[in-house]
């Protein structure tokens, strides 16, 4: 299903997302 694999995509991108947000705030942090 197109659909399952868009929404798996989605939430893939998020997590990366959320990933990439927390080393920028570890980065700044020191």
């Amino acid at each position: 299903m197109v659909f399952v694999r868009w929404q798996q995509q989605d939430a893939r991108k998020r997590k990366n997302d959320e990933r990439d947000r927390w080393e920028t705030e570890a980065g700044r942090l020191g």
